[in-house]
């Protein structure tokens, strides 16, 4: 029994000691597989931090950029007469120069867009407008005429009228004895009149931009001039200049029936009504266009007003458009002052009886 069961022992410890062999075969490729992973692992890791790093150093340059092209774009705007010569450093003196960086490309593209802001001025939705764009003898240039016709008709009826009621003595008919709410209710009339009127300033800027036009045509030429791009046009200078006297004087003549009705009238209620219905009478032109715009007035009409126009310039008019937009500025205050201190007189000759029936 002793020797069978001996025997019987020797191959179970084989049997244990294969089995054990086996299992060291099996796990020392685990261990192998685990520490290649890992390995793997690691790399990857190294790879998404190096990728982190070149994001970061991207978004900082990005950043950088931004604000360069931000500091040049204040510039910009602060002076927009085209780019100087503390410009030329950074940008070179052509736009293919050799040696431009990405960054110095991007920035000059970046103030051509800005600068190309300043450069197309679009005619104002207005039947004065049509008067440049639309052939002599045309529906809608005779509407122009017409509607400019209106106006003045309206405000020549209320000047005439108010002249009617003076007399040798005070030809203008002012009242006597007007209180002090009825005066200040007069100078707010006068100043916000004048500022609501809008036909001067456009017809002054309307002027620039045919002067800013012939100075970029002759800097550099576009098309031999014709249509740059199919609503940028070059207008002559007689079909600027004509709708910008018509602005001119209906605005000059609002500015003379607002000054007479205002210092005739001896109630507060009566002067601001007096206000507005001017400015109605003024702006029968933008009605007239708005109805036109909606096809009230016929399909030529129509088409025609729901066109966008625009005027073209260089950058070598920007130092005339600089002087325009002083002139209209100087324009502006010294139509205030002019009705502040034409009412100031009146008011003392009131307060001294000189209107008094003699």
């Amino acid at each position: 029994m002793d020797s069978s069961s001996s025997e019987m022992e020797i191959p179970s410890v084989r049997m244990v000691s294969i089995a054990r062999g086996n299992m060291d075969d099996i796990q020392i490729p685990q261990r192998q597989s685990s520490c290649s992973d890992f390995n793997a692992l690691r790399e990857q890791q190294q790879q998404m931090q190096e990728i982190q790093n070149q994001i970061l150093d991207q978004q900082k340059k990005m950043q950088e950029k931004q604000n360069q092209m931000q500091e040049y774009i204040k510039t910009l705007e602060q002076k927009p007469i085209g780019l100087g010569e503390e410009h030329v450093g950074l940008l070179g003196k052509e736009h293919g120069n050799v040696g431009v960086s990405p960054l110095e490309m991007e920035v000059q593209e970046t103030l051509s867009m800005i600068e190309a802001r300043y450069d197309k001025y679009e005619l104002p939705m207005s039947t004065y407008s049509l008067l440049m764009t639309e052939e002599m003898r045309s529906v809608p240039f005779v509407t122009g005429i017409i509607a400019w016709a209106f106006s003045m008709m309206c405000l020549g009826l209320a000047f005439s009228n108010e002249l009617d009621n003076g007399s040798p003595e005070n030809l203008l008919g002012l009242p006597v004895g007007v209180q002090k709410e009825v005066h200040a209710a007069q100078f707010l009339g006068i100043l916000v009149g004048v500022l609501m009127e809008d036909e001067i300033p456009q017809g002054l800027e309307l002027i620039g931009k045919g002067a800013e036009q012939k100075i970029s045509q002759r800097a550099v030429p576009v098309n031999g001039g014709g249509s740059v791009d199919g609503t940028t046009q070059l207008f002559s200078t007689k079909r600027v200049v004509l709708p910008a006297l018509l602005r001119l004087s209906v605005g000059y003549m609002f500015i003379i029936c607002l000054f007479i009705v205002v210092v005739r009238e001896s109630t507060v209620l009566d002067i601001f009504f007096d206000v507005l219905a001017l400015e109605f009478v003024e702006n029968i032109d933008d009605v007239i266009f708005g109805l036109s715009k909606r096809g009230f007035f016929g399909p030529t009409l129509r088409d025609a007003t729901n066109k966008t126009h625009y005027i073209e310039t260089t950058h070598a008019s920007h130092k005339f458009r600089w002087w325009t937009k002083r002139i209209i500025r100087f324009v502006y205050i010294f139509n205030i002052l002019l009705g502040i201190a034409s009412l100031t007189y009146v008011s003392t000759m009131q307060k001294k009886g000189y209107y008094r029936c003699k």
